[in-house]
């Protein structure tokens, strides 16, 4: 009896690796398709980057491509934003995000939206943080000149928005953290 009750345990871990191992592969190839692999942000960076940033309790915050929710998470207990939306096309770390902010009691305050941030209205924002690549930053920011309200920040992990082409943004600062470089920017 013991012996079959651990052959189902087996077969059980087995099965529960396999399906985590093809959510996991399935999700590298949804984030190559929107042009953006799942690179999460250092836990420790997080709120230095937002203390530097001014991160308030009075802001909607906003995390475009939120991988695992850790930067949403963040936004809420240590900073307490009114709101904090996250956007994950991945289904790997949308599960984990969803998970991570039940786990960590951020729910009512916290959502995360399986969808293209692309094409959804972001105007509720008044703070923006993104960690994308060179291309999508380039086609988001051309969303955003539409969309946002003046005095809203963007915080670019890494990727800044090219000036020339945005004269809607104002850099007001940027500082390199742990070998990364960060660049806030002001809707004008």
């Amino acid at each position: 009896m013991a012996a079959i009750i651990f052959l189902i345990f087996l077969l059980l871990v087995v099965v529960v690796t396999i399906l985590v191992l093809a959510l996991v592969f399935i999700s590298g190839i949804v984030s190559d398709k929107y042009g953006v692999s799942f690179v999460p942000t250092r836990r420790r960076n997080i709120k230095k980057l937002f203390v530097w940033a001014g991160l308030s309790a009075d802001d909607i915050f906003y995390d475009l491509g939120c991988g695992d929710g850790r930067v949403l998470i963040c936004a809420v207990k240590d900073f307490g934003v009114m709101e904090a939306v996250g956007y994950e096309v991945a289904p790997w770390p949308y599960i984990k995000a969803r998970f991570l902010i039940w786990l960590f009691g951020v729910k009512d305050r916290t959502s995360v939206l399986r969808r293209d941030f692309l094409k959804d209205d972001l105007s509720s924002a008044t703070f923006i943080y993104t960690y994308l690549s060179h291309k999508l930053v380039e086609k988001l920011a051309i969303k955003l000149a539409v969309e946002l309200k003046p005095g809203t920040r963007i915080l670019c992990h890494t990727f800044p928005i090219d000036l020339g082409h945005h004269p809607e943004f104002k850099l007001i600062k940027s500082e390199e953290f742990d070998k990364i470089t960060a660049y806030l920017y002001k809707r004008i």
